[in-house]
């Protein structure tokens, strides 16, 4: 039998590592990196994206089948909200990805936004355990 837990935690690693493709572009800016290949940078960017977008999105299903969650409790709410926040803006960044390609500003912007979403829904799984 396949154990779901594993499942969905598996499915949030790799989505989380393909988050890091994703925010490629950005790292590079960042980094103040000169790199010849930036049109493929944001084409594996934009790939990634909805890789991690796929993944995320099987992640959170399995995560909520395993569950019994109780929505009359407000921690449930505080459980998920980061992951699903994290989720939206991915979302969204996804859709307006090639508006964004001009501006690389509000990208990385968005970008930031995303990983300390991302920092935190992580953050909040792990801290638990120790």
């Amino acid at each position: 039998m396949i154990d779901i837990n594993l499942t969905a935690n598996t499915l949030g690693i790799l989505s989380l590592a393909t988050s890091s493709l994703a925010f490629s572009p950005t790292i590079i800016n960042l980094l103040k990196f000169t790199d010849n290949h930036y049109k493929f940078i944001l084409q594996l960017a934009r790939l990634s994206i909805m890789a991690t977008i796929c993944l995320g999105l099987i992640h959170g299903l399995l995560m909520t089948q395993r569950a019994n969650i109780d929505f009359y409790n407000i921690s449930t709410y505080w459980i998920y909200a980061g992951g699903l926040f994290a989720f939206n803006l991915l979302v969204f960044l996804g859709f307006t990805f090639a508006e964004f390609k001009s501006d690389i500003k509000k990208l990385n912007y968005l970008n930031y936004a995303v990983i300390f979403l991302l920092a935190c829904h992580v953050w909040q799984k792990i801290m638990p355990s120790f």
